[in-house]
């Protein structure tokens, strides 16, 4: 299962059947990757310890996002909050 580590660049949260995105781009030395995964009901958001919701998902902070690759898209297995940023 891929993992990328960096900050999150955006939160869709879908209107409708549309899906909700957590949009994230690495923060390290080099070449940078943004990967655009879908967050469905059985992804795990966690921050510390604790679950949250979608909705407390900040532009900003940093992530760990372990996803699944489906064709050509990306659905979200679990995101991993964390409170400070890249500097």
């Amino acid at each position: 299962m891929p993992v990328i580590w960096g900050n999150v660049q955006a939160v869709t949260m879908g209107v409708g059947k549309s899906p909700r995105i957590v949009v994230t781009t690495t923060c390290a030395p080099g070449p940078q990757e943004t990967i655009e995964a879908q967050v469905g009901r059985n992804t795990l958001i966690a921050r510390g310890i604790h679950t949250v919701s979608v909705n407390a998902i900040k532009v900003g902070e940093l992530v760990e996002l372990s996803y699944i690759k489906v064709g050509d898209r990306a659905e979200a297995y679990m995101v991993y909050l964390r409170a400070q940023e890249c500097a």
